[in-house]
């Protein structure tokens, strides 16, 4: 996710990469995003700091308590830390490094490494309107972009963090149907992927109901009612559903934990 969001602002235009540092305990990985992209590599994490205002973490949350804690002595009043490991609230940052250091959380998705990402973001109190639309505008490149409280990002992280796991098993679902009556494979994982993908754009573009859409695709007596039929026998709309429910409850005892 990391490379993402660098490959994504750069990409876009939005940073000079030689305004761009990064640094990762794994030196072959920065070298290479240095020949890439041509951003600086910092050898060490207080000269990261020291060159970076804004923060981007995106290592393993079991490893963010280390991190914070390297880098707690380099950190100032101007610098923005923006998280995107699952489960760690803002307050945990704050208990490392004080109630007063600017966190932005985000919530993305892995659709975003094509630019068709969710990401969700929250802030902390210490943390201006203006720089939080900076951070925003910086992350437009990846998908669509969303501010919300940090209160709904249990069901945030079930529902959109969590999605795309849902949505290929139902891809995986429908390809082993269109393979069951008689399509190659490969034929079938592009119908069901295209398909996905337009119907998915058809509710962006629309703005109507799903439900709607579903309908104009729905004839009385036809070959989708039947289809629709034997999927609503299956419960696959609770169990979709519940899919959500028991993600954001598990988020929800994860983010206690930590």
């Amino acid at each position: 996710m990391g490379v993402a969001l660098v490959e994504g602002i750069i990409s876009a235009g939005l940073v000079n990469p030689q305004e761009m540092v990064v640094y990762d305990q794994d030196t072959d990985k920065t070298a290479g995003l240095q020949a890439k992209l041509g951003l600086m590599v910092a050898q060490s994490l207080p000269v990261f700091c020291q060159d970076a205002k804004k923060i981007f973490i995106s290592v393993k949350p079991q490893d963010i308590p280390k991190l914070l804690l390297s880098i707690k002595p380099c950190l100032n009043a101007n610098h923005l830390l923006v998280s995107v490991a699952a489960g760690l609230k803002i307050k945990f940052y704050q208990d490392y490094l004080g109630k007063e250091q600017k966190i932005i959380r985000l919530m993305p998705n892995t659709p975003s490494l094509v630019g068709e990402g969710m990401i969700v973001a929250c802030k902390s109190e210490s943390v201006s309107s203006e720089e939080e639309e900076t951070v925003l505008q910086l992350l437009k490149p990846l998908g669509k972009v969303l501010p919300l409280e940090e209160a709904h990002f249990d069901a945030v992280t079930a529902l959109s963090g969590s999605g795309p796991a849902y949505i290929y098993l139902v891809i995986e679902a429908l390809i082993d149907g269109g393979v069951a009556v008689g399509l190659s494979r490969d034929v079938a994982q592009l119908l069901v992927s295209q398909t996905v993908f337009g119907a998915a754009k058809m509710v962006l573009t629309t703005g109507l109901h799903p439900a709607v859409l579903k309908s104009q695709v729905t004839s009385p007596g036809g070959i989708t009612c039947a289809a629709l039929l034997a999927l609503e026998d299956g419960n696959i709309r609770a169990a979709i559903a519940k899919a959500v429910i028991v993600g954001a409850s598990r988020s929800k005892e994860m983010g206690n934990q930590n």
